[in-house]
């Protein structure tokens, strides 16, 4: 599932007193359940700078480049989608396979062969949508200076119908600023799971 928690911290948080401020923050849940119908195993994907900036747990310069809310409607509505296992699934899978290999070869070009020219990034933790093929190259420009020697390891990946779902473990070294006018580079490790959800159309 894809969407969003709303809600108002109006209670003590680890030590921290209230704010008394809305939090709106886009969060993935993966479900997995028995053939009884129980749940097995639920696994969340938040993103927590997104969260620590919307608290005003984080520096006033850096929660400006976070996003401050999320529209549940940025994908359309509820939507429902149930996998058939058919060729348009099986062309998507290939798609996202081939994006990963280019990504974790930091050859731009490639990497750009599988956008659209009027497509939409939306990360949960940068303050605005990345629109156009041009803005997203630009962007992935300043991720990979960000982290030089970043990789993406897939864990799990699925398809239904027009969506193509992965389930990543991201490592690698802050060795650049960060993208956007962020803190500068640390020069430290690092390793987090993300959840992607791409949308296809016409191949793109």
């Amino acid at each position: 599932m894809l969407g969003s928690t709303h809600g108002k911290n109006d209670g003590e948080l680890m030590g921290q007193p209230a704010s008394n401020k809305e939090l709106n923050i886009p969060t993935g849940v993966l479900i997995r359940a028995t053939n009884d119908g129980k749940i097995e195993s639920m696994r969340e994907y938040m993103d927590q700078g997104t969260f620590a900036a919307q608290l005003g747990l984080m520096p006033a310069e850096h929660a400006a480049h976070m996003r401050q809310s999320w529209d549940p409607a940025v994908w359309g509505g509820t939507k429902v989608v149930v996998a058939k296992n058919d060729e348009t699934e099986t062309k998507n899978l290939g798609l996202a396979k081939s994006w990963t290999a280019n990504f974790n070869g930091h050859d731009l070009d490639k990497v750009m062969e599988g956008w659209a020219d009027d497509a939409k990034f939306i990360y949960a933790g940068h303050k605005e949508d990345v629109s156009g093929k041009d803005n997203i190259r630009k962007m992935l420009e300043e991720f990979y200076t960000m982290t030089t020697d970043v990789k993406a390891k897939v864990n799990h990946r699925w398809a239904a119908g027009d969506y193509v779902v992965t389930m990543y473990t991201m490592s690698g070294t802050n060795d650049g600023p960060m993208p956007g006018g962020g803190p500068p580079a640390t020069n430290k490790k690092f390793e987090y799971e993300e959840l992607e959800v791409v949308k296809v159309a016409d191949g793109k």
